[in-house]
C-alpha cells in the first residue's frame, strides 16, 4: 500500500484489499515460504494450459473516497473474454493450491478476490464503450498432490461488491492517514532523542557521532567496543533516531535472552531523557511464550487463539499506551483476558519503534514471522552470529524418516517417500565409493543431483504440510513434531540443492557419523547469505567486544562490499588498570602440551603469588584442564582454594562456584573450559576475580565440518587456518580474558599461556587495546620475568 497525503492518492493491490484480515496458518512459520512456493507450482501448471492474453491479466478499479483517489491493482488468474457474436460471456477465475481438505474456498477473501476482478472487468468493458452482458467469477481449486481440480461458481452482484469494496477503502484510508501520522509524529520524535546520561565516558560522544553519521549515509556500522564502553546505548541513540526518520523500527537482536534486559533498560533510559512517545517490545521464543506449554496453536485446541481478531481489540488498545512490554507483562496481560500472549506480542511489534528479539527474527527465513515494514538493525554479540547464520542455513535428512504414529491417511504417502529416500541415499553412496572420496568421522561430500532434491523437496513439503493440517483440525498439531521436523529438512534440503553458492556443501553420513546415517547440506561461510539480507535493511550495526580482526567479520557478516564503517572503542578502563601478559616460553599444542604441563602449572603458580587473590585459569579441554590440575599440587597451591569445572557442570554448579568466589574468605583459583559456562556471560567484578590465565588458543574441534570450511576459507581467500580455525578459537580467549575487568574501577591481570600466542595468525586477534602500537609490547619472556611484571602492576595499582 503507497499513500501520498500531498497528492491525496492511495495505491494498493486487489490482494491487500481482499484479504484485509491477516490469516492465520496452520502450520509453522518454517512451511510459510513452502507454501507460497507450492501455489506458485500451481498457478504456472494451470496458466501453461492457455493461450497468451488470457493469464495474469492487468485490472485496475478507481474510487474517490474522502477526496483521496484510490487505485486498487492486481492480475487476475485467468480471463476469457467472449469472442465478438458468441454466445458465451466473460469469464474471470482465480487459481487456488489447496491441500487435503484445505478450506481455501471457504474464505471470504478468495471469493472477494475474484469478485474485484470480475468487477474491473465489467468497468474496463464500459470504460471501452462496450457492455459487459454477463459475467461470471470462479475459484478453481487445484489439489496439490493429485492435479484434481473443482470450480467454485462465486456470486457476482455489483451493488454489493461495490459497496464492499467502498467499505473497504474508507478502512484501508482511514490506517493509511493513521500510519502517515505515524510517521510524523516518528519523524519529529527522531530530533528529540536524547543521550541518557549525564555525562560521557571517554570516547562516546565521539562514536555516538561516528556511528550516527555512518547510517545517514547508507552504511553499515562495524563497533569493536570493550567491555564497559557503552556499546549499546551508544548504538541504540543513532539507531532509533535514524530508524524513525526512515520509519523503520529498530530490531535489537541478541544471542541470548539475558542480553536483551540491558537493552531494554537502556532503552527505558533513552526514552526517560527524550520525552519522546517510543514504544519497544521484548520478545521471547514461544515455547516461553505459552501458557497451556503444549504448543497446539488451533482454535479448536487453545482457546487463547480461538476468535484472537475479534476479542484482542480493547486489550491491545490498552497495550498501545504500555512504553515497553515485556514477555512477563505480555503473559500476564494474556492470562487476565484469556488470550494468546505470544499472538499479543506479535500484535504489537508491527506499532513498536524497537523491537528486541533473537537473530532468527532477521536471519533465519525458515522461522522468522512475516513483519511488513522497514527495519534497521542493531546485532549485538555480533562474532555470534557468524556460526548462528551458518547453522541456519545448514541441513540434515536422517537415512530413515520417524514411524507415523497419526494422520493415518498420510501413511502411504510418507512409506512412497521413504523410500525413495532411502534409494536416493543408497545411490549417493554407491557414487562416494566408486569416486573413493576420502572421508572424516564416517562423512564424505556428495554431489546432489538438483532436479531429484527438488522434487523430493516439493514432494515433502505437500505432504507436510497435509499432514499439519490432518494433525491441526484434530487439534494435535505440534511443531516440535519428528515426522514434521524431518519432512521441513527435505523441503529445505531440497531448496538448498539448487542454490549455486560455493559456500554450501553436500555431504553423506554413514551410520557411524555423529548424527548417524542421511544426506544434508552445510553452509561453510553465510557471508553472501548475510549480505542479501543486509541489502534489504534500512541500516545495519553489528557491535562485540571481541570483533577483531575486523577485516575477518566483515567478510564473514557479509558487510565487505558493503563499505562499513569499522570503529574502535577506547577501553573505558584505565590502562594502568590492566596488565596483559603473553609468554611464549610455554607451548600448549596436543603433541607438546604434556612435556609442558609442569611448566604450565608453575606459570599459574606464578601468577597467584605475584598478589594473592581470585582466579581464573582457562583450558581448551577438560583433559588439559585435568593434568595441570594434577600437576599443581597441594603444596603448591598453599592456601589456595581450588574449583574444578566437570564436565557438563549444572546450572547449580555454576552458581556455587561463582558464589565462593564473590563471598571467597581465602585465595581461590578456579580451573574452567574457555568457552564454557564461567567464560562468557559472567560477571565477577572488583576483587571477585582479579586475575585470568588462558592456556593456549581454544581452537574448534577438528571436525569433518572445520576440515571443509578450512578447505574452503583456503581456496577463496588463502587463510583457510585462520578463518576456520584461529580467529574462532581466539574469540572464545578473549571473551574468557573478559572477565576480569567488568567495571571502570576493576583492576586485574591477563595472563595467556602459549608460544602461539605470540605467533600468526592468533596474534592478529589480539584486541588493540591490550597494546598501544603492535602486540609484542605484550611478550614476557619467562618465568621470572612474568613475576616480575605483574609485582610491578601490582605495586603501582595498589597505589
Amino acid at each position: 500500500m503507497r499513500y501520498d497525503e500531498e497528492r491525496q492518492t492511495l495505491e494498493l493491490s486487489v490482494r491487500e484489499l481482499a484479504f484485509e484480515a491477516r490469516e492465520r496458518g496452520l502450520v509453522a512459520p518454517a512451511f510459510a515460504r513452502l507454501r507460497t512456493e507450492l501455489g506458485r507450482v500451481v498457478h504456472r501448471r494451470v496458466q501453461r494450459e492457455f493461450g497468451p492474453g488470457e493469464t495474469e491479466v492487468p485490472l485496475e478499479l478507481v474510487r474517490e473516497i474522502d477526496g483521496v483517489r484510490c487505485r486498487v491493482r492486481g492480475r487476475a488468474d485467468l480471463v476469457r473474454r467472449p469472442e465478438p457474436g458468441a454466445e458465451s460471456g466473460w469469464v474471470v477465475e482465480e487459481i487456488k493450491s489447496v491441500i487435503g481438505h484445505d478450506a481455501d474456498h471457504e474464505r471470504p477473501g478468495a471469493q472477494f478476490q475474484v469478485q474485484l476482478y470480475a468487477l474491473a472487468l465489467i468497468e474496463e468493458a464500459e470504460r471501452a464503450g462496450a457492455r459487459a452482458e454477463r459475467v461470471e467469477a470462479r475459484i478453481v481449486l487445484v489439489e496439490l498432490e493429485t492435479d484434481a481440480r473443482q470450480t467454485v461458481e462465486v456470486p457476482l452482484e455489483r451493488a454489493s461488491v461495490e459497496r464492499r469494496l467502498d467499505e473497504s477503502l474508507a478502512r484501508q484510508l482511514a490506517a493509511a492517514r493513521a500510519q502517515a501520522e505515524l510517521a510524523r509524529t516518528r519523524r519529529a520524535s527522531a530530533e528529540t532523542v536524547r543521550f541518557p546520561f549525564a555525562s560521557f565516558r571517554p570516547g562516546q560522544a565521539e562514536l555516538l557521532d561516528a556511528v550516527g553519521e555512518a547510517l545517514a549515509q547508507d552504511r553499515p556500522v562495524m563497533l569493536a567496543a570493550p567491555t564497559g564502553t557503552g556499546k549499546t546505548v551508544v548504538s541504540l541513540v543513532p539507531a532509533l533516531r535514524e530508524g524513525l526518520r526512515r520509519e523503520a523500527s529498530v530490531w535489537f537482536l541478541t544471542a541470548k535472552t539475558t542480553q536483551r534486559q540491558l537493552a531494554a533498560e537502556t532503552f527505558t533510559a533513552v526514552r526517560e531523557a527524550s520525552g519522546a512517545s517510543l514504544r519497544a517490545v521484548v520478545t521471547r521464543r514461544k515455547e516461553d511464550m505459552c501458557p497451556p506449554g503444549h504448543l497446539r496453536c488451533h482454535p479448536t485446541t487453545c482457546p487463547l487463539i480461538a476468535e484472537f481478531s475479534e476479542r484482542a481489540g480493547p486489550t491491545l488498545a490498552e497495550l498501545a499506551d504500555e512504553p515497553l512490554l515485556t514477555p512477563e507483562h505480555l503473559l500476564e496481560r494474556g492470562r487476565a483476558a484469556k488470550l494468546c500472549p505470544y499472538e499479543l506480542m506479535h500484535a504489537r511489534i508491527e506499532q513498536a519503534d524497537l523491537v528486541v528479539a533473537d537473530y532468527a527474527h532477521v536471519y533465519d527465513p525458515r522461522r522468522s514471522r512475516a513483519f511488513e515494514g522497514p527495519r534497521l538493525v542493531v546485532v549485538d554479540e555480533a562474532h555470534n552470529l557468524v556460526d548462528r547464520a551458518r547453522t541456519m542455513t545448514s541441513v540434515f535428512v536422517p537415512g530413515r524418516l520417524p514411524p507415523l504414529e497419526r494422520a493415518p491417511s498420510c501413511a502411504a504417502a510418507l512409506a512412497s517417500l521413504g523410500r525413495e529416500l532411502d534409494d536416493v541415499i543408497n545411490e549417493h553412496a554407491r557414487a562416494a565409493a566408486e569416486d573413493e572420496r576420502p572421508a572424516h568421522e564416517g562423512q564424505t561430500t556428495v554431489e546432489l543431483d538438483p532436479g531429484t532434491w527438488q522434487e523430493l523437496g516439493l514432494r515433502a513439503g505437500v505432504l507436510a504440510l497435509r499432514y499439519a493440517n490432518e494433525r491441526a483440525r484434530l487439534g494435535e498439531l505440534d511443531p516440535r513434531d519428528p515426522v514434521l521436523e524431518a519432512l521441513e529438512a527435505i523441503a529445505h534440503l531440497g531448496e538448498l540443492a539448487g542454490d549455486p553458492d560455493p559456500a554450501l556443501t553436500a555431504y553423506l553420513a554413514g551410520p557411524e557419523a555423529p548424527r548417524g546415517a542421511g544426506v544434508g547440506v552445510l553452509c561453510l561461510d553465510p557471508g553472501r547469505r548475510l549480505e542479501r539480507v543486509h541489502r534489504q535493511l534500512a541500516g545495519v550495526i553489528t557491535m562485540s567486544a571481541t570483533l577483531e580482526p575486523l577485516d575477518y567479520f566483515a567478510d564473514v557478516l557479509g558487510l565487505t562490499r558493503l563499505d562499513p564503517a569499522q570503529l574502535c572503542a577506547a577501553s573505558s578502563f584505565p590502562p594502568e588498570h590492566r596488565c596483559v601478559c603473553v609468554v611464549p616460553a610455554v607451548r600448549t599444542t596436543f603433541a607438546e602440551r604434556d612435556e609442558h604441563t609442569p611448566a604450565i602449572a608453575r606459570s599459574i603458580v606464578e601468577v597467584l603469588r605475584a598478589r594473592p587473590g581470585n582466579y581464573a585459569a582457562f583450558f581448551p579441554s577438560f583433559r588439559f584442564l585435568a593434568s595441570v590440575a594434577a600437576a599443581l599440587g597441594r603444596d603448591a597451591l598453599g592456601e589456595v582454594e581450588l574449583l574444578i569445572q566437570p564436565p557438563g557442570a549444572s546450572e547449580a554448579i555454576r552458581a556455587r562456584f561463582l558464589d565462593r568466589l564473590t563471598r571467597a574468605e581465602r585465595p581461590t583459583l578456579l580451573l574452567a573450559a574457555t568457552g564454557g559456562v564461567f567464560a562468557e556471560g559472567v560477571d565477577l567484578p572488583h576483587d571477585a576475580l582479579i586475575g585470568a590465565i588462558v592456556v593456549g588458543p581454544a581452537l574448534p574441534a577438528l571436525s569433518f565440518e572445520r576440515l571443509l570450511m578450512q578447505a574452503h576459507h583456503q581456496a577463496r581467500r588463502e587463510a583457510g587456518f585462520a578463518y576456520a580455525m584461529a580467529y574462532p578459537g581466539m574469540q572464545r580467549v578473549i571473551q574468557a580474558a573478559g572477565r576480569v575487568h567488568r567495571s571502570p574501577d576493576d583492576r586485574g591481570v591477563i595472563v595467556l599461556l602459549g608460544a602461539r600466542f605470540a605467533e600468526p595468525p592468533f596474534c592478529e586477534a589480539l584486541p588493540g587495546h591490550w597494546y598501544d602500537h603492535a602486540p609484542a609490547e605484550l611478550l614476557t619472556e619467562d618465568l621470572d620475568a612474568l613475576g616480575q611484571r605483574l609485582r610491578r602492576f601490582w605495586a603501582r595499582a595498589s597505589t
